[in-house]
C-alpha cells in the first residue's frame, strides 16, 4: 500500500478505490430515487461498461438491486404525496 492510500485509509476509514466506489453508488441511489433516469444509464455515466457489475456493487453496498432500489424509493415519495395531500384537505376543513 503506498503512502497516499495509507494515510487515505487511516484518515477516511476505506482505501481511495472503496471511498470512489461508495461515491458513486451514493450518486447512483440518488439518480435512481428521482426515478428520471433508467439504472443501466446511470451505470453507464458513472464509468461502468458491464450492467452486471454495477448491479452487484450496488447490491453489495444497499442490499438490493438497482431497480427494487428505485421502485422503493418511488413508492415512498408516492406514499408521502397522498400524506400531504390529505393533511392539506384535512386542515382546510
Amino acid at each position: 500500500m503506498n503512502y497516499l492510500n495509507k494515510v487515505f485509509k487511516e484518515r477516511m476509514g476505506d482505501t481511495v478505490n472503496q471511498f470512489i466506489i461508495k461515491e458513486k453508488m451514493s450518486l447512483a441511489a440518488r439518480m435512481l430515487a428521482n426515478g428520471e433516469v433508467r439504472a443501466y444509464a446511470i451505470a453507464e455515466s458513472l464509468g461502468y461498461d458491464n450492467y452486471a457489475n454495477f448491479v452487484n456493487m450496488f447490491k453489495k453496498i444497499y442490499g438490493i438491486a438497482p431497480s427494487q432500489y428505485a421502485e422503493k424509493k418511488q413508492e415512498m415519495w408516492k406514499n408521502n404525496s397522498i400524506k400531504m395531500e390529505k393533511n392539506d384537505s384535512s386542515s382546510k376543513t
